[in-house]
């Protein structure tokens, strides 16, 4: 009879114990099945973003972000559009993988090394942009932190664990680094110049061709006659909106512009960058820069008037 009595306790002890597993599994495979949907749901939309992206600077000519860390990012890449592409592949990879992984564990255990591998990327890619160019691309950025999502809903503790060091490994290593400043030189970036043979103001106009507020400042440039203004774009021109006595350079590097807004920690356009015996003056922002050739112009005219004036009255006094 004990023994009858034993054995049935053992068997409800299985059979809860066995229950509490197979509850266990299903919490499991529900959390996992969520995690997979979220993946999907997260690739899917960072795949229409890129292509969003792609087809905006195609129709516009310009950089869907302006912030200077974004077209500096743009412009270091070796053959253009190459990130957007190794991105889209890249979360178009997660996304049909993530549809795969729940049915197939051999496809889900294919998320690991392709999400350990945009972790590096991302790690170097961020590193760059605090120890080299020294501002953040917001367009990077967000890309880097869907990456680390995505991270997140696919690996366990461990893994993240791992991640997150391949992630910090490229930022202590080029910040043990002393790596060369760019170099912020303007001239090699002067698309046009427009100037007289004796101006009362010499300046360096950095805008880009799709800023609003740049164009109005180039339109007012346009009605000071005795200026000498070179424009520097921060990207390749396509066509010009400038004053049509503006002559063109032979070659002009965008590049050199955005290394020297790197370097003085500009970060938005229009910038006016002035010329004088003590040294540059940079003035920043569409107000600012208004008023300033405003008063410049205005005295000069005001000069100009003046001159002229005095030129009449002498020529009547000598007839």
């Amino acid at each position: 009879m004990k023994k009858l009595l034993r054995t049935i306790r053992f068997l409800q002890y299985r059979s809860n114990e066995n229950r509490l597993v197979f509850n266990s599994n299903k919490r499991s495979k529900q959390l996992l099945t969520i995690k997979n949907l979220l993946s999907t749901l997260v690739s899917g939309l960072a795949s229409v973003l890129i292509i969003v992206k792609a087809l905006a600077e195609y129709i516009t000519g310009s950089h869907l972000c302006e912030s200077s860390g974004c077209v500096i990012a743009q412009s270091i890449t070796r053959i253009p559009h190459t990130l957007d592409l190794l991105g889209f592949v890249f979360f178009q990879s997660v996304f049909w993988l993530s549809i795969l992984g729940r049915k197939t564990p051999f496809a889900r255990s294919l998320l690991y090394p392709i999400l350990q591998c945009a972790l590096v990327a991302e790690g170097i890619l961020f590193a760059v942009q605090i120890t080299i160019l020294g501002q953040f691309c917001y367009y990077c950025l967000s890309i880097g932190l869907i990456v680390i999502i995505l991270s997140l809903l696919t690996f366990n503790f461990l893994k993240i664990l791992q991640g997150s060091i391949l992630f910090c490994v490229p930022l202590v290593t080029l910040s043990l680094l002393s790596l060369p400043t760019l170099h912020p030189g303007l001239s090699a970036g002067t698309y046009a110049v427009l100037g007289t043979s004796n101006p009362k103001l010499r300046a360096t106009l950095i805008y880009s061709q799709s800023c609003l507020h740049c164009s109005g400042i180039i339109k007012q440039i346009g009605d000071c006659s005795n200026a000498e203004i070179r424009f520097n774009p921060v990207s390749p021109v396509s066509a010009t909106n400038l004053p049509p006595k503006a002559n063109r350079t032979e070659n002009y590097a965008p590049r050199a512009t955005l290394d020297f807004m790197n370097a003085t920690g500009l970060h938005s356009v229009p910038v006016l960058v002035v010329e004088s015996p003590e040294g540059l003056q940079i003035i920043n922002g569409e107000s600012n820069v208004s008023k300033y050739l405003a008063d410049i112009c205005e005295s000069t005219g005001s000069i100009a008037l003046q001159s002229s004036i005095d030129t009449m009255f002498n020529e009547g006094a000598d007839h």
